[in-house]
């Protein structure tokens, strides 16, 4: 198939992949997860770093313990990393900045530890942080379980994802930080503590649990409360070192993913497929099963100069849950896409992974809605059948070297912020800033997480996403983020917030029922400055600053 697509072909598939990234688009084939050496971290774009003046990998749960006894000691701030995948200052410490690619193994449950009607769940598995989800997800496959949902992406770890409130779509389910039943930390002083919802999964008759590691057990404090999870869950690393968490997944599944190109017009009309979104009415007409997953990736520019909303095209991705693969599966069944991921990644490796790509972009911007439209239509498909994880993770799309911003929307704003973004990109397109990318709409469910963009509301992310070098590209996103937030009061991605938000004020406006709760329990967990680090100087809460 690849011999016979043309060059132009190969370019429009490669900006549908750039299209379909889901915001956490670099994979290792273009460049390592994170670059670190003695002296400084840079994210996996390597856009943004920092040099601190002790970098660590701690290997087991006692050496985390000491680690932040000595930085309090010295009076430091620490901060483990996640895999580099944020472009925000989140993860960010001058003091003591950790890795945790060590700390990535299954560990035991100590049935033992757990209330009665939690011993024998076969849902309840615990991991070291570390672990990303690449290396998770065939781990709880292999045990015959899987994750309820997942981002587009598998190279974050579990925790770094969780804790900055990154998430799927389908309304149906919240942000990862939702699949979390435990949190161990090391906190102030070098307590261990494992922290639970006030009904939580441990026992509540043993206060000090033994905690299993393969060093052997370590002593805990149990906090079963649900005003501290709930601020710990999406803590964005300033509550203490998260050592490993207690994941409530479920049997494993397959996917099968179907993806159909509309208008804007059909998908946003009363009675449309968003309008069913929002009213909780069925999704798909007939008798068959609602998909449980959807996404719209829409171009940001319409089909002709001047064209109304309801113009521009649309790519509806809708997957549907099976306890089991059919029997009979066509070639077309196990394909991805018009022509294939094998295909996407040539077509990645094509355009030097978006290097080629983005100087067509800027040489070309009168060509980009029609090849946006193009590569939409290099996406659609009828039936992909795989493991859920495979159809979560875009595969080589990933390969694109992109970056971009994301907002959370109440979801009944659903349409008026799309279409805010289509009159805003015309403005763009006057001073030449084009989108390199089609913008995406998934749909997240509420959640109780203090910090979590999806907040107290059923929740639309809206994801924008440039090529690196794109012409405008930091002014673009910036703009689109303060925007949103003034206009909208919608909420930034915390791992890839362009340091729009500059002071705690601004997020009390964005979260005005949650946001002093969340600080309340982050003064109290970091009393003596032990977890200050670049994201909470900048917000100004860091304490004895």
């Amino acid at each position: 198939m690849v011999d016979v697509m043309s060059r132009r072909g190969l370019l429009q598939t490669a900006l549908g992949a750039s299209a379909a990234f889901g915001l956490s688009p670099l994979a290792t084939a273009c460049c390592p997860a994170t670059q670190l050496s003695d002296k400084t971290w840079t994210n996996a774009l390597q856009l943004d770093g920092v040099s601190p003046e002790q970098l660590r990998t701690p290997t087991s749960l006692n050496e985390l313990i000491k680690i932040v006894k000595e930085a309090e000691a010295n009076h430091k701030g620490v901060r483990m990393t996640g895999s580099g995948h944020s472009f925000s200052d989140v993860a960010f410490s001058e003091g003591y900045l950790l890795s945790p690619v060590q700390l990535n193994r299954k560990l035991d449950l100590d049935p033992t530890q757990l209330r009665p009607e939690f011993k024998g769940d076969r849902n309840l598995v615990r991991f070291e942080s570390g672990i990303r989800l690449r290396e998770l997800n065939p781990e709880l496959a292999s045990m015959g379980l899987a994750l309820s949902n997942m981002g587009g992406y598998d190279a974050q770890t579990i925790v770094g994802a969780a804790i900055t409130g990154t998430h799927g779509s389908g309304i149906g389910y919240g942000p990862i930080a939702s699949q979390i039943a435990s949190i161990e930390l090391v906190g102030t002083g070098g307590e261990v503590l494992k922290i639970e919802p006030k009904n939580g999964i441990t026992d509540p008759a043993n206060p000090r649990p033994m905690l299993q590691t393969p060093e052997g057990p370590v002593p805990a404090r149990l906090i079963a409360d649900d005003e501290i999870f709930n601020a710990v869950a999406v803590s964005l690393g300033c509550m203490g070192v998260v050592y490993a968490v207690v994941l409530r997944v479920e049997p494993r599944f397959w996917l099968k993913e179907v993806r159909t190109r509309a208008t804007w017009g059909e998908l946003s009309q009363p009675g449309g497929f968003i309008s069913r979104i929002l009213s909780h009415a069925k999704l798909d007409e007939g008798d068959a099963p609602d998909p449980s997953y959807y996404e719209i990736y829409f171009n940001p520019y319409p089909s002709r100069p001047g064209g109304p909303p309801a113009s521009h095209r649309c790519l509806l991705t809708r997957r549907y849950k099976l306890a089991e693969l059919p029997t009979q599966l066509t070639p077309d069944d196990r394909k991805r896409g018009r022509f294939g991921s094998d295909a996407l990644r040539a077509a990645a490796e094509l355009t030097g992974y978006g290097a080629r790509l983005m100087e067509f972009v800027n040489a070309h911007p009168d060509l980009v809605p029609k090849v946006i439209d193009d590569s939409l239509g290099a996406l659609e498909d009828q039936s992909y059948f795989d493991a859920s994880y495979n159809i979560f993770h875009l595969g080589p799309a990933n390969l694109v070297r992109a970056y971009g911003i994301e907002s959370g929307f109440d979801v009944t704003q659903t349409v008026a912020a799309a279409e805010r973004l289509m009159v805003i990109a015309q403005g763009f397109a006057q001073k030449g800033w084009l989108h390199s990318s089609p913008p995406s709409l998934r749909f997240v469910k509420q959640s109780t997480c203090h910090l979590a963009m999806q907040y107290g509301r059923d929740t639309t992310m809206l994801e924008i996403g440039m090529l690196v070098g794109a012409t405008g590209a930091d002014d673009l996103l910036k703009t689109y983020e303060n925007q949103f937030a003034t206009e909208f009061r919608a909420r930034p991605h915390w791992g890839l917030d362009l340091k729009v938000l500059n002071k705690f004020e601004q997020v009390r406006a964005l979260y005005p029922d949650s946001a002093d709760r969340w600080l309340k329990v982050y003064r109290a967990m970091n009393s003596k400055g032990t977890f200050n680090a670049s994201f909470t100087d900048r917000l100004g809460i860091s304490v004895g600053a």
